[in-house]
């Protein structure tokens, strides 16, 4: 097959890698939060950010699809012994089971565009250090 044949493994999104599928560059994290499902409260470990979504690991397997509300403790870009908790919405895009715990990757859904903002700085702060 060519790689122009819609049906190769290297045109094909079902073939290609997860690193291959990120858009946006995550940066590693060790974060604590608190995931909400079906009214259920789980602690989580938040370990990489991006631009529009975030990775954890926990206890729990959430669903393909589900929208789960999330409350993260981030320390301030700019001066890191100013903490602040971040409030909103994800839908799970990846989820699997680890060493750890289970893994889960989320697109944010709803977020202040200010909170959202401190995120994008901290991505940027950790790819360029």
């Amino acid at each position: 097959m060519s790689n122009t044949d819609p049906n190769s493994a290297s045109s094909n999104p079902l073939f290609s890698t997860p690193q291959e599928r990120r858009q946006f560059p995550r940066a590693r994290v060790k974060w604590r939060a608190a995931i909400q499902y079906a009214g259920l409260t789980s602690d989580v470990t938040v370990m990489e950010i991006s631009d529009v979504g975030f990775g954890f690991i926990g206890d729990v397997a959430y669903p393909m699809g589900a929208v789960l509300s999330f409350q993260i403790r981030m320390p301030d870009p700019a001066n890191g012994a100013q903490w602040h908790t971040v409030l909103g919405q994800v839908e799970v895009m990846s989820s699997v089971l680890s060493r750890e715990g289970f893994r889960a990757g989320v697109l944010l859904k709803s977020i202040n565009p200010a909170q959202q903002e401190m995120l994008k700085a901290w991505v940027k702060l950790r790819l360029h250090h």
